[in-house]
């Protein structure tokens, strides 16, 4: 039976399955040297059996997830190194040095341009002439027949191949940083559009529809939890006059300042946003009609001694607040209604003042 495979192994898994590739291409290539007599069969069906030995062990030790603290958790070093040692034994196995090898050893290091950086290559490439080197000196030694110019020479090709695949690395490797590096820019790109997005232009508050989901949201936990839930509807007064004495860029920068001193006001868990020009609504999640109107009124207070030179500093600048609190089951429609029939009654009271309706659409009273 397979372990039970990690996320954070399974990515390792899935980039380690090119190094499970190489092993199944070395042992194909060993199979069709076997059936043209190139390497006897029994070194053929031995490399097989060690190729799937090896990649068996490789998949058990990366999928139980021992490997994620290492430096290379998809053990791609391991894999070609095993792969080195692995020709090198076949060398002295087949008793020369077949061209089969080198299509393996291409294609072994091949894979190593591909997953490992310039100095981990040097490290298995000198792994890989080393153990190739021993095993022509050992078939000598034992009185092998070879064919040394062309054994040698296949040697010196070996180490030049190698060393240019050195360069390639370091070639590889820069353009990965610099994939990752435009990757990582990307996606900082697509976090601050999509965070722009979720922003008021102006006020750099949430918008409308985020307040409305997030009002959907609050409600459904509230029903879960049968806590209360408060909505304040916010309006800056007399701000048409704003507009119409000093400009609508300064009745802007009033509203953007309002904005300011809300956000700064508003506690941690409430959500704070614009619903529409000089509309605003606060979202107080846990919050029953008395703590609601508190803190309302320290908004309104807030408002009130707050300079706004963009405007004069003899023009007072005040707000008015609606209040309705949720109730279970209940369309957020008319939660917001009541909280609008709130607001339109705080207006009509004289402003700058906060009022709470009740659930029969009447002014709630401690």
């Amino acid at each position: 039976m397979l372990p039970k495979v990690s996320p954070q192994a399974a990515v390792h898994l899935h980039r380690s399955r090119l190094g499970a590739g190489v092993a199944g291409v070395c042992a194909l290539t060993m199979a069709l040297a076997a059936l043209l007599d190139v390497v006897p069969d029994r070194v053929a069906v031995e490399a097989c059996v060690l190729l799937a030995v090896a990649a068996a062990a490789f998949y058990g030790f990366i999928a139980c997830g021992r490997t994620l603290r290492m430096r290379d958790p998809s053990l791609a070093m391991g894999q070609i190194a095993c792969l080195y040692v692995l020709l090198g034994w076949l060398t002295w196995r087949s008793g020369g040095t077949p061209g089969a090898l080198t299509v393996m050893y291409l294609v072994t290091t091949l894979y190593g341009i591909l997953r490992l950086d310039a100095g981990r290559l040097v490290i298995v490439c000198a792994i890989a002439l080393v153990l190739h080197g021993v095993a022509i000196f050992m078939l000598v030694d034992s009185g092998a027949r070879l064919d040394l110019g062309a054994t040698w020479t296949q040697y010196g090709a070996l180490v030049l191949g190698m060393l240019w695949s050195a360069w390639a690395a370091t070639s590889v490797s820069r353009l990965r940083e610099r994939v990752a590096d435009t990757h990582g820019k990307l996606l900082e790109a697509e976090s601050a559009a999509q965070d722009k997005g979720s922003r008021d232009a102006l006020t750099g508050t949430y918008p409308r529809h985020m307040l409305v989901e997030s009002l959907e949201r609050e409600a459904a936990r509230a029903s879960r939890t049968s806590n209360a839930l408060c909505v304040a509807r916010v309006d800056l007064d007399r701000m048409r006059a704003v507009n119409e004495k000093f400009g609508n860029e300064a009745g802007d920068a009033v509203i953007a300042r309002f904005a300011q001193v809300a956000t700064r006001v508003a506690r941690d868990v409430d959500t704070f946003g614009r619903w529409g020009g000089k509309a605003f609504l606060v979202i107080m999640p846990d919050t029953g009609y008395d703590k609601a109107i508190i803190g309302a009124e320290r908004l309104r207070a807030a408002i009130e001694k707050e300079t706004f030179p963009e405007a004069s500093e003899d023009w007072r600048i005040t707000c008015s607040a609606g209040l309705a609190q949720y109730r279970n089951g209940e369309p957020l429609a008319r939660v917001l209604e009541r909280a609008e029939a709130a607001l339109s009654y705080a207006k009509a009271a004289g402003r700058n003042r906060v009022i709470a309706f009740d659930h029969d659409g009447k002014p709630f009273t401690r």
